[in-house]
C-alpha cells in the first residue's frame, strides 16, 4: 500500500473513533444534574474534536466538529459562522499569520540571533555566551516562526560548539539543544499573537465573556517567559554543570558582517511590529479620553494590524515594493490554523452557554477533588496535570479541556480566571518530555 493510502486509512480509523465518541454522548442520558441533553451532545463533539486534534491534526476534525454543532441544538449554522469566521479574532489571526511570514521572509530572526552572539562582551566568557544564546532563541521566537527559530538556533549551537572543538553528542551541545527548545517555546508564548496562543485566548474570552487585554497578558508572559530562560540558565550553570572551557576560544568575529546587518527592509518590518506592540500597550495605559488611545481602541487588534499591513504596501526599498501581499499570504496562511480557529471561537461561546450546563458539570466533577485546595495548590495541581497530559495528547486539546475550569473555579477559589487560563495555556505547551509530545519534541529527541 502506498504512503498516501496508509495515511488515508489512518484518517478513516480516527474518523471512526470520533464518530463512536459522538454517538456515545448523543445516545446516552446526561451524566450529571447540571449537564443538559444539548450539553451532552456539545460535550461529545468537543471530546471528539480533542481526540481528532491529538491523532489526525487540526484541519478536517475542526471542520467536522463545526458542522456538527448545529445538530446539537445549541445554535444554528448561521450563529456558528457568526461566532467563528465572523468573529473579530479570526481576522486578527489571518493578518498576524501573514505578518509573521513577512518577518520570516525578511530574515529578522537570523539577524537578531547573529547580532546577539557576535557582541564583544561574550568573548572569553563562556557562561555569558550560553546565557546570550538562550536569550537569542527566546527573543527570536517572540517574533518569528518556531520551526525557523529552532533550526536556526540549533545550527548556531552546533556551529559554535564544533568551531571550538566539541563533538555533536558531547554533554554541552546536547544540553543546549534541549534547553533551546524550552526557551523557544517560552518565547513563542510571550507574545499573544502567535497561532495557538491567540486561538486559545480567543476561545477563553468567549467562555469568560471578556477579552484578555494585551497588557494583562504581557504582565504575565514577560516575567514568566524570560524568568524561565534565567531559570534554565541557572540549572545548566549550577546543577548540570557541563564543561565550558572550550567556549573561551569562541571568536565573535566568525560571523560574517552581512549576517548581522539590519538592512532598511528589516528595520522597517521590525519597527512596524514594535509600533503594533507599543500601540496596544499604550491603549491600555493612556487615559480613556486620550485621542491616540481612542483610535487604537476603536480599531482593535485586527484593525490596527490590517492598517499596518496596508501601509507597508506603499513602502519601497531600493525602488521595489517592501513586500507582495498576495505572495506573502499564500505562504503564510495556514488552513489548519484557520479551520481550528473557526471551530474553537464558535465552541468557546457555546461551551459556557446556559443551554449546555457544561460549566456546572465541571464543577460537579472536580469540586470534590479540587474544591478544598488553596489557590496556590490548586494552580500547582492543574499545572502539573496539564504538563503531564500534553506530553501524550494535543496541547491545544489539553488546554481547551481545562480552560472551562478557569472560568468555573477561578471565582470559587478567589483566583483571577484570566491568570489561571494563562497558566493552563503555558503548561499545556511544555511538551518536550516524550517524542510523541509534539513535532518539536520529536525533532529534539531525534537530535
Amino acid at each position: 500500500m502506498s504512503d498516501k493510502g496508509k495515511i488515508w486509512s489512518k484518517d478513516l480509523f480516527h474518523l471512526g473513533i470520533m464518530v463512536l465518541i459522538i454517538a456515545f454522548f448523543w445516545l446516552n442520558q446526561s451524566f450529571g444534574q447540571s449537564l443538559t441533553p444539548i450539553g451532552m451532545k456539545v460535550l461529545g463533539v468537543f471530546l471528539a474534536g480533542c481526540y481528532g486534534w491529538t491523532t489526525a491534526g487540526t484541519f478536517w476534525p475542526s471542520i467536522l466538529c463545526m458542522c456538527l454543532l448545529p445538530f446539537t441544538g445549541v445554535a444554528t449554522m448561521a450563529e456558528v459562522l457568526a461566532q467563528g469566521p465572523g468573529n473579530n479574532m479570526f481576522l486578527f489571526i489571518m493578518f498576524m499569520l501573514v505578518f509573521n511570514q513577512l518577518l520570516d521572509d525578511a530574515g529578522v530572526n537570523v539577524t537578531i540571533a547573529n547580532w546577539l552572539i557576535s557582541r564583544r562582551i561574550v568573548s572569553g566568557r563562556p557562561w555569558l555566551l550560553i546565557f546570550v544564546i538562550l536569550t537569542a532563541g527566546y527573543l527570536t521566537a517572540t517574533v518569528c516562526n518556531v520551526f525557523l527559530c529552532l533550526f536556526l538556533m540549533w545550527s548556531l549551537i552546533y556551529g559554535i560548539c564544533k568551531g571550538v572543538g566539541y563533538r555533536q553528542h558531547d554533554k554541552l551541545p546536547t544540553i543546549l539543544v534541549i534547553a533551546m527548545l524550552f526557551c523557544i517555546m517560552m518565547g513563542y508564548l510571550t507574545m499573544p499573537f502567535h497561532g495557538m496562543t491567540v486561538i486559545l485566548l480567543g476561545a477563553f474570552a468567549k467562555m469568560a465573556g471578556a477579552a484578555v487585554a494585551f497588557g494583562t497578558y504581557l504582565s504575565f508572559s514577560l516575567p514568566v517567559g524570560f524568568g524561565s530562560v534565567i531559570l534554565t540558565f541557572l540549572v545548566i550553570r549550577f546543577i548540570v554543570r557541563p564543561d565550558v572551557e572550550k567556549l573561551k576560544n569562541y571568536d565573535v568575529h566568525s560571523i560574517p558582517s552581512e549576517d548581522i546587518k539590519f538592512t532598511r527592509r528589516k528595520v522597517i518590518i521590525l519597527g512596524s511590529l514594535l509600533f503594533f506592540v507599543l500601540s496596544l500597550l499604550l491603549s491600555g495605559i493612556l487615559p480613556a479620553g486620550n485621542l491616540y488611545a481612542k483610535i487604537i481602541t476603536t480599531l482593535g487588534n485586527s484593525g490596527l494590524i490590517a492598517l499596518i499591513m496596508m501601509a507597508l504596501l506603499f513602502v519601497t526599498v531600493e525602488g521595489k515594493p517592501l513586500y507582495n501581499f498576495k505572495e506573502t499570504a499564500a505562504k503564510g496562511l495556514s488552513f489548519d490554523i484557520l479551520m481550528c480557529t473557526m471551530y474553537m471561537l464558535a465552541l468557546g461561546t457555546f461551551v459556557s452557554s446556559e443551554k449546555t450546563g457544561i460549566n456546572g458539570f465541571f464543577m460537579e466533577i472536580f469540586s470534590p477533588l479540587l474544591g478544598g485546595l488553596s489557590p496556590v495548590v490548586f494552580c500547582i495541581v492543574i499545572g502539573l496535570v496539564c504538563v503531564f497530559l500534553t506530553n501524550f495528547l494535543s496541547n491545544i486539546g489539553v488546554a481547551y479541556m481545562f480552560l472551562p475550569l478557569a472560568v468555573s473555579f477561578g471565582p470559587v477559589i478567589g483566583f483571577e480566571p484570566t491568570a489561571l487560563a494563562m497558566l493552563i495555556i503555558y503548561c499545556a505547551h511544555v511538551a518536550m518530555i516524550t517524542p510523541a509530545a509534539s513535532i518539536y519534541a520529536a525533532i529534539m529527541h531525534s537530535n
